[in-house]
Parts: structure tokens; C-alpha cells; sequence
């Protein structure tokens, strides 16, 4: 009998085809067989599911089709609304404004950052702040006006007298 020699593969890469070559070959009752080719491919299976990426609808079993995910292979993103590579459950600022997203009204939405009904409070308490300046001034000038007067002096009673005959 002649020498047998195994390579061991320990690790496969993902879409790739290998070629097992089995030459000179001895079967149990010295039978030689012709040298014999056999080809497998390996496919991704990002998943651990047993289902090939290339077929697999979600490959990161997050629940979002991968047809659907910005994120095919991340099962904490499925989003990234300002397509800055960055998924919007780690990104600060989904709508890329420059307003953090904790104090964003609408984080995505780049053209709303504030509380439009915020907005209309504070015109409305300049509004506010105009009256009251306006009603000071008319107080001060009216004080002043009748500040240096003396008051009238209350009418007294006369009391009556006699006629003279």
C-alpha cells in the first residue's frame, strides 16, 4: 500500500470553490481508483441560519428584509436617514443638522430643529415685554405729572349762620 496524505482545512472562506483532489487511491481490496475531482463551493451564512446569504431574505435576523435594510448585516441597524454610513440607532444626529437628536424636535427632519409652538411663545413674550414697557412708561410720565401738584383741598362742610336783621 502507498503513502497517504491529508491537508487539513480548518477554515473555509465564504463563496469560494475548492477542488478535493483524490489520486492514486486504494480501496479496501487493493482496487486502485482513477485520480477523482470533487468540487464544493461554500456560501456565506452571515445568519447561522443553514441558509446561504445569496438566498436568505434577512440576513442579519433583524426582522427587516435585507431588500429593505441599509444594514443587511446588523441586527442593531436597519436605518440611516441622513446617509451618513453611520445607522441610526448609534447616530447622535439622524437628520445631520447639527442639533444633537436628544435636543431636536423632530431629529428627522433637517428643516425642524425647535418646537415651532415654542417658537410662537417666544414672539408672543416679546410681545408680552413691549406692553409692560409701554404701560411702565405711561406710569412713570403720569406720576410725574401730578407728582409736584398740590391736592385739592377737600370741601368742607359750611356751617350755617344766622342772618343778621
Amino acid at each position: 500500500m502507498g503513502k497517504t496524505e491529508f491537508t487539513r482545512v480548518t477554515e473555509f472562506l465564504p463563496n469560494t470553490t475548492y477542488n478535493l483532489t483524490i489520486e492514486n487511491a486504494t480501496d479496501l481490496i487493493g482496487n486502485v481508483m482513477e485520480t477523482q475531482h470533487i468540487y464544493f463551493t461554500t456560501w456565506a451564512d452571515y445568519d447561522g441560519d443553514g441558509s446561504p446569504d445569496s438566498e436568505d431574505l434577512d440576513d442579519d435576523e433583524d426582522g427587516v428584509p435585507d431588500t429593505e435594510d441599509a444594514f443587511p448585516f446588523d441586527p442593531d441597524e436597519t436605518i440611516d436617514t441622513d446617509s451618513d454610513g453611520i445607522g441610526n440607532n448609534a447616530d447622535t444626529d439622524d437628520d445631520d443638522d447639527g442639533v444633537p437628536d436628544i435636543d431636536d424636535y423632530d431629529s428627522l427632519n433637517p428643516d425642524v430643529s425647535e418646537d415651532p409652538a415654542l417658537k410662537t411663545n417666544n414672539n408672543l413674550w416679546i410681545y408680552i415685554l413691549i406692553i409692560l414697557a409701554i404701560v411702565g412708561v405711561v406710569g412713570v410720565i403720569v406720576f410725574l405729572k401730578f407728582k409736584g401738584k398740590p391736592k385739592m383741598p377737600e370741601p368742607q362742610e359750611q356751617e350755617e349762620k344766622p342772618e343778621e336783621n
